[in-house]
């Protein structure tokens, strides 16, 4: 049997328009004033009192812990600053990209490094483990509180039925 001939068509050649040449949008970056807050020395905590009075030495003791957790936070505030005042060099990595080309194709494909794989897989697996584990603790549940709750509804029905 001899293949059926199919029509032939003349299409016209494609209309040759112009192009928009767009040019790559630019805005300003933000800016705003700079506010560096004042340099703020720790203080040193007060000497417990003389006298004799208990509570008192320990309304002290008190303060002197509250003053040390706050000359803690002021350090810390300080730091917070410094680094944001004169941050540290950040050590620039290069890009590691694996590409696999489809055998009898033109397509290649990024596979991922292999630490996004691994912090992919661990969170992948710890969300199963969570989601069985609450599937399996709610499968537990459901018998005794069945029967908390047939109990509960045969009194409320029988308590109804007598008055």
């Amino acid at each position: 049997m001899e293949p059926l001939p199919l029509p032939s068509f003349n299409l016209p050649s494609p209309l040759d328009l112009p192009r928009m040449q767009i040019a790559v949008p630019v805005f300003p970056a933000p800016s705003h004033p700079l506010l560096i807050p004042p340099k703020v020395e720790p203080k040193p905590p007060p000497e417990p009192p003389k006298a004799e009075d208990p509570a008192a030495r320990e309304a002290v003791k008190g303060l002197q812990k509250q003053i040390e957790q706050l000359n803690s936070n002021i350090n810390a505030q300080q730091k917070t600053i410094d680094n944001l005042l004169n941050p540290p060099e950040i050590e620039q990595v290069e890009e590691q990209t694996t590409t696999v080309t489809v055998p009898g194709t033109p397509l290649e494909f990024a596979l991922p490094s292999a630490e996004v794989l691994t912090v992919a897989t661990v969170t992948a697996g710890a969300a199963a483990m969570a989601s069985v584990g609450a599937t399996l603790a709610a499968q537990q549940l459901v018998k005794p509180l069945k029967t908390v709750f047939q109990i509960g509804i045969k009194r409320v029905f029988s308590h109804h039925h007598h008055e």
